[in-house]
């Protein structure tokens, strides 16, 4: 490419392979706690029976299992230097096809559901200042306006 932003033919297109620690740690975090941490606390604490402790513990042993993937994951990306995440990591080790069935299960299940899942929880939470008195706003408005937050 030259200064002026023209493209020259036969260039090859090179993304830089930098993440800092910082930019490191907000996105594991950010994986790690997602929206399930705005969501799940009364779920947490009903299944350890009303304990607030029990639901600590609970949030402490998943904490650890999220950070023990995270870690191997960051193990694999060292020893595996190419970009493609998951998919190179499979594909090295199981086959092509195995990679192949990740990346077209994670874009057709993984990432519609999750996308569903942050959107009925931002509507949730732009919603609940209006309800007021009414007490909540109908599943039908819910599920309209989380469809029109994340759509592509």
């Amino acid at each position: 490419m030259t200064e002026d932003g023209e493209v020259i033919p036969g260039d090859k297109v090179v993304l830089p392979r930098f993440l800092g620690l910082i930019q490191s740690i907000s996105f594991i975090l950010g994986l790690i706690i997602g929206t399930g941490i705005f969501l799940t606390p009364t779920g947490v604490l009903r299944g350890s029976s009303g304990s607030i402790g029990v639901s600590l513990i609970m949030w402490v042993v998943g904490a650890f299992m999220s950070s023990t993937g995270a870690m191997c994951m960051t193990e694999m990306a060292i020893y595996f230097r190419q970009s493609g995440g998951s998919y190179i990591f499979l594909s090295s080790v199981y086959g092509p096809v195995v990679g192949f069935v990740k990346v077209w299960v994670s874009f057709f299940v993984y990432s519609p559901c999750s996308s569903a899942i942050q959107s009925f929880a931002i509507i949730n939470f732009l919603t609940t200042p209006f309800a007021g008195a009414c007490g909540s706003i109908p599943d039908v408005g819910t599920k309209i306006g989380a469809s029109c937050v994340f759509r592509k």
